[in-house]
């Protein structure tokens, strides 16, 4: 195993021998020969941390559909958990989205896709460096999080992360969306006084063509792929004109869509790649524009 992932590894505590002997035949025997090693602690810049499954079994078991057969064995600093799942797959539960991905069926290609930064656009970790640029840290049983959560607002920006215990990162997930793998909660509103900076109505997320032209070439571009766009207005109006791309799990290809007014499908096409997807929807809304002028 190349050991180059760990030259900046801060260790916070040892891992007990009765630990290890309880997940020798559940975990890949490289894992336990990291805690024997290494013990818990965090690396990847300090955004990466390896944990005590056992101390967050009870909560995946109520954040994820398929909790109850996948272990937890590292968390981001974004609180999204990467598991064992079903003793074949690593699988990156991202609690902030309300996904899930695949990273990899086997150790080796977990540990390569690490070495090669190929999981970084998931982890957000350009976010991550904007945050930590100014010599912050994030205390080891802390994660940071985003006000109002990304998965309402489709913004993912350093100026809204905020630290709070890993634990208040799975509370408000729970209560705002549910249980990651199945449909998000139907929320009754006003929410609890503790929960309304964490949510924002996507309805007040709609902008004007002259907005959205303005901000076309920004680098919160793909964000912008979340909102609901009226293209042939000026002014916000109540018309939804909504583009967006999505990764199907059943197919792994992406998805570029669009959704007219009355929830009407206008098109869907396949993509092997995010990036194909996008580039398909930024297509539509310029010829959309140059189209329609008014």
């Amino acid at each position: 195993m190349n050991r180059e992932l760990f030259s900046d590894y801060i260790s916070i505590t040892e891992v007990e021998t009765a630990l290890i002997s309880k997940y020798e035949k559940k975990l890949p025997v490289q894992i336990l020969d990291l805690w024997k090693k290494y013990g818990f602690g965090s690396f990847y810049e300090d955004y990466l941390k390896m944990i005590n499954p056992d101390e967050y079994k009870e909560s995946l078991a109520r954040l994820y559909v398929n909790g109850d057969n996948a272990i937890p064995v590292f968390i981001t600093c974004f609180g999204d958990l990467i598991v064992w799942e079903d003793n074949s797959v690593f699988n990156l539960i991202l609690l902030k989205d309300f996904r899930i991905e695949k990273l990899a069926d086997t150790f080796e290609t977990l540990w390569d896709g690490l070495l090669c930064h190929r999981y970084d656009k998931l982890f957000d970790i350009d976010i991550y460096h904007e945050f930590i640029a100014g010599d912050r840290t994030v205390a080891f049983d802390k994660c940071l999080i985003s006000m109002p959560l990304s998965f309402f607002s489709g913004e993912k920006k350093e100026e809204n992360l905020f630290q709070v215990k890993i634990s208040r990162l799975f509370e408000v997930v729970q209560v705002l969306l549910g249980v990651v793998g199945k449909e998000p909660k139907q929320l009754q509103l006003p929410l609890p006084e503790d929960y309304r900076s964490y949510y924002v109505n996507p309805d007040t997320l709609r902008i004007s063509r002259a907005q959205f032209i303005q901000e076309m070439e920004t680098e919160q571009w793909n964000y912008k792929m979340h909102y609901s766009i009226d293209i042939s207005s000026q002014e916000k109006t109540g018309a939804e004109y909504v583009l967006g791309c999505f990764c199907d799990r059943a197919t792994g290809k992406w998805i570029a869509y669009e959704m007219l007014d009355r929830g009407m499908c206008g098109f869907e096409k396949a993509f092997d790649t995010e990036e194909e997807a996008l580039g398909e929807v930024k297509k539509r809304v310029l010829n959309e524009i140059e189209n329609n002028p008014d």
